[in-house]
Order: C-alpha cells, then structure tokens, then sequence
C-alpha cells in the first residue's frame, strides 16, 4: 500500500530532526473538504500530533507560525490548482514535509512536493482523495503512536467497494426522487456533523453551487440551534446527513426538531448506506465514504433532470480572470 510507504518515508527522513509533530491539511473546496475525514480522525485519536486545516490561500498568506522542519503539510488538487502549489512551495520552504495527494502524474504539483500520490474519481471509491488521504492519517497514528485498531482500519478498506456498491443499489431510486423534489428549489440547507461535516461542505460548495449554481448554505448540526433554526418551517428544503458513532446524538437532535417542525426534508443515513458493515471500533471514521454514493448518484440526478451537465462552468475554466 503506497500510503504506508509514503508516510514511513516521510517518517525516516525527519527521524533526526526530531520526528513529526504536527500535520496540515492543506487544499481548496472538494480537495479540501475530501481531507475532512483524515482531520477528523486524528484530531480525535491522536495524543501527541497538532492537526490544522487550511484553505490554500489562507496557508499561504497567513502561514501558522507553527509549520516547520517537524510538520508534515498534505496538500491535494485534481488538476494543478495554482493556490495550492504556491502553498506546497511555502510548506517546503519552511522545511516542512509534502506530499502532493493529485488526480494525474503530470500535476504540477508532483515536483514541489517529497512525496506524491495519484487518486482516481469514485468509481474505485477506496482510490479515491478521501479514501487515501484517510489512510494515510491511520498511518500516522500507527507508526507514530502504535494505534491500536491500525489492523481493524486495513480491513475497512478491504469492504469499501462492496458498501460502495451497496448503497448505490439501495440509494438509486431514492437519488431520482430527490432531483424530481429539489430540482427547482430557491435555496437548500445542507446539514452534517462530526467526520461528515467535510462531506456535507462539499455537496453544497462542489454538487450544488458549482456543478448545479443552486443556492445552497451548509450548517454543522452542532451549530442549527445556535441560530439557523430560525428559519426553518415547512417550505424550507433541507438534507439532513446521519453519522453512526459517538455524534449521532448530535444529528439526532436535529431531526427529531425537523420531523416536527419540516416538511421538506430528506434524511440520509449512513447506517441505512451500510457503515454498520466497516468494523465496529473505526466505523465512525468511514460514515463519510458510507454516504458519499447517495450524494454522487443525487448530483448525477440533478444534472439530468435539471439540463445542467456537471461540467458546464460559467467563469471557471473560462478563460475568466479571478
């Protein structure tokens, strides 16, 4: 498995600098909201590492005085976005270690980096960003810290296809209603919470705004009765994404309030996508790549009944200065 290699690589070469103490995950909207998980986790498991989390430009431009030679920064682009380079650049120039996580051996991004990895879309769901980049952080708490349920996460990914195939299966007819119900609405709340809170970024900014230009505003399910709540009654559209772990609580809470106070709203779960079928002691951490079929098929599903290709851009790519 090349992330083992990559890390354990990365690991000797700051061996007799003091080894790694903390870890940035460095990108841009998708990119960025993929290495959610890997954030998660470590933040959550780790005892000796500090985790940051940074949109590109914002590394760049107001670089944590923390980065240094005991810093491993991962940063990843599909396609060679410029912020993300500069950031790369920035990270090796402070003596921190790279790796450039890309969707293509030619990325530019390759030759300013210690390390790289090339990751593949959603069809191989566990080739994919956030299924390697998620691996990698298993990685870091396994050869630094000798976490304990390492061989538990290796057997996760041995199941990734078959859940993936499975809660496409059973999502499939539920994405084409969905696109019926949604297709016109003014505006969407997107709600997530704990290792899905990347996920649920991601479908508003990527699937929604970018791909469908539907508006649509993202709300951490921690944070709906601190405020968006307000706005709830029964013409608000809202997607409702459940985690199975020690934050279902939190998302529960909020759909015992809309079941009450909504009507249009949708609830996907990741027990119903087949989360329940990864190990039971790092399940939590693959909610993400659970529901992540039901979002691609609904996207997919938009794009047809709504006429709007997924690769229909109005300023991106456009030759447009931004």
């Amino acid at each position: 498995m090349k992330t083992k290699t990559i890390i354990s690589n990365i690991l000797a070469r700051k061996e007799g600098e003091g080894g790694i103490t903390s870890v940035y995950f460095v990108a841009c909207g998708g990119s960025l909201a993929a290495m959610y998980p890997a954030k998660y986790l470590l933040e959550s498991e780790s005892k000796t590492l500090k985790v940051g989390y940074y949109t590109s430009n914002e590394f760049v431009y107001a670089t944590p005085k923390a980065c240094g030679k005991n810093s491993l920064v991962i940063c990843c682009t599909k396609g060679g976005t410029a912020e993300t380079i500069k950031a790369c650049q920035k990270a090796r120039e402070l003596g921190a270690a790279t790796v450039a996580v890309v969707g293509f051996e030619e990325n530019p991004m390759v030759k300013e980096a210690d390390e790289y990895i090339v990751f593949g879309g959603t069809a191989q769901m566990s080739k994919n960003n956030l299924a390697l980049v998620l691996m990698m952080a298993f990685e870091l708490l396994y050869q630094i810290e000798d976490y304990d349920k390492y061989e538990d996460a290796v057997a996760a990914y041995e199941k990734i296809e078959s859940v993936n195939a499975r809660g496409r299966e059973y999502f499939a007819p539920r994405a084409k209603k969905f696109a019926m119900e949604y297709k016109d609405e003014p505006v969407i709340y997107v709600m997530g919470g704990g290792p899905t809170d990347g996920m649920a970024y991601a479908f508003e900014i990527c699937s929604l705004i970018e791909t469908q230009w539907m508006h649509a505003v993202k709300i951490n399910t921690g944070e709906y009765f601190h405020g968006p709540f307000e706005t709830t009654d029964k013409n608000l559209a809202i997607v409702l994404l459940m985690n199975d772990g020690r934050t279902r609580p939190v998302d529960e809470r909020v759909m015992n309030f809309i079941e009450k106070y909504a009507e249009r709203y949708s609830i996907i779960d990741a027990k119903d996508m087949g989360v329940n079928l990864f190990p039971d002691s790092v399940s939590e951490f693959f909610n993400p790549i659970a529901i992540y079929p039901a979002l691609s098929q609904i996207v997919a599903e938009l794009a047809i009944i709504r006429q709007h290709d997924k690769t229909v851009r109005r300023y991106m790519w456009n030759h447009v200065e931004y």
